[in-house]
């Protein structure tokens, strides 16, 4: 297989389209990818943190030495504490900076048995590996004479780093921190302009070393909902994977207090396809749990048993955790719009539930709840349970509860609550608040003898 300069990939060649390529690996599994390697080459234009850890990765994968690896990075590598990023690459790799032309390429040769090279869009960063939208092509071949001609020019109009380099950057650092402020402030105005309608920009909260970021939360602002790409898809099942490692951590806690989660694993989580079932919407993800598997036979008596959206927990009461564009909630939820098979059973049995209704909500009282109802235009009416008087939530809930109306009970947590710090965190916090509302719940909803 030859190279040309400027050709584009052959039919043998193949893609890596943003977070995977067309055979399915990730661009950081592609680095790992290969056969007998014995020495690295890359040109980056920019390298974070995130890029720092992969190349250790691949160093450790291939046990190469430390000049068996050669960076070339730009002028503009970094505008986050440049000085300390160059330190930890002194450490892994020759790192040497193209100071004499701007360098944009972005080349990963590694060479072995089979030459492999990565070239496109991607720099060594987390939004080059992961958030962007991004265009490579992996190419094998022994014929790489125009790779190497162009990292010798690299070579040409580079500088090794050395102590007087990183000691200059050190001393630019709150220059340059200006401007990676300036950066970001014109990318506020950006998404003011393109996304008024987001929830909130990524410099709202300070989420750094927070359970889940700001790109978890994006997923799930308006302009996502009905989006079906293999882009949101990807960052929807990211969020869904942290989702489970919180009900994995939870889950025999939970299941001691006579609730389960539903007993498909493909439906522990709610859906992250838009479909009938959500509008056409995936406006949040949660996990459920609820009546035993026993109990949903008892509901379901007639379903057809592999319809997963029938038989489950669509029309059930459920206490559950969830997570949305806005921020993080725990919830005690009772009836979708229609056919919800606990609203008819507490508007039957309302009047004889009402003193046991009220003394279980004197027992959430200062917990910081609100009982939400949505009306057929999305208008939230609320009873806050702080502030009511909690004998009045029956006749509040009679008036207002309706068919084509949703109705739950939330406690919200915003992005940066410090409870939203880890998933120790976070799990304790799930743990303790079902525990304090399934008394309500087994009061609320039908649960069979």
């Amino acid at each position: 297989m030859g190279w040309r300069c400027y050709s584009v990939c052959n039919m043998d060649d193949y893609y890596y389209w943003h977070s995977k390529s067309n055979k399915g690996k990730t661009l950081e599994d592609e680095l790992l990818n290969a056969d007998g390697v014995a020495e690295i080459k890359i040109a980056t234009a920019f390298i974070s943190r995130k890029g720092i850890a992969i190349l250790k990765r691949i160093k450790e994968h291939y046990k190469l030495k430390k000049e068996d690896i050669i960076l070339f990075v730009s002028k503009e590598f970094s505008m986050d504490n440049p000085h300390i990023i160059l330190l930890e690459l002194s450490n892994i790799c020759i790192i040497k900076i193209v100071c004499d032309i701007k360098l944009h390429a972005k080349v990963y040769l590694l060479k072995g048995k089979e030459n492999k090279v990565v070239l496109g869009s991607s720099n060594l960063t987390a939004g080059g590996f992961e958030y962007n939208l991004e265009l490579n092509c992996i190419k094998y071949g022994n014929d790489i004479h125009y790779i190497e001609l162009f990292f010798d020019n690299c070579e040409r109009k580079s500088l090794i780093v050395d102590d007087k380099i990183i000691r200059a950057y050190k001393n630019c650092v709150e220059e340059l921190a200006n401007i990676n402020n300036l950066h970001k402030k014109a990318n506020k105005i950006f998404s003011t302009i393109f996304y008024p309608e987001d929830s909130f920009q990524e410099d709202t909260y300070n989420l750094k070393n927070y359970y889940f970021q700001f790109e978890d939360y994006e997923t799930f602002f308006l302009r996502n909902w009905e989006r079906t790409d293999d882009m949101i898809d990807d960052g929807r099942k990211k969020v869904q994977k942290k989702m489970l490692a919180i009900h994995k951590k939870i889950y025999s806690d939970i299941m001691v207090m006579g609730i389960q989660c539903h007993k498909r694993s493909a439906n522990i989580t709610s859906a992250i396809v838009p479909s009938e079932w959500n509008r056409g919407k995936v406006v949040w993800l949660g996990i459920r749990y609820g009546k035993t598997s026993r109990e949903i036979d008892i509901i379901n008596a007639g379903a057809k048993k592999d319809d997963d959206n029938i038989y489950g927990f669509q029309k059930n009461g459920c206490l559950q955790y969830s997570i949305g564009g806005g921020g993080f909630e725990i919830n005690l939820f009772l009836a979708v719009r229609n056919d919800a098979v606990d609203r008819a059973y507490l508007h039957e049995n309302l009047q004889g539930l009402e003193s046991e209704i009220i003394s279980c909500m004197d027992k959430i009282k200062g917990k910081n709840m609100e009982w939400v109802i949505e009306n057929e235009s999305g208008e939230e009416l609320i009873f806050e349970v702080d502030e009511k008087d909690v004998k009045d939530f029956c006749k509040w809930f009679e008036e207002n509860d309706k068919e084509g109306r949703l109705s739950y009970l939330r406690k919200s947590y915003w992005p940066d609550d410090k409870i939203l710090k880890n998933i120790n965190t976070i799990g304790i916090e799930i743990v303790a608040n079902i525990k304090l509302l399934l008394p309500l719940y087994n009061t609320l909803v039908w649960r069979p003898k």
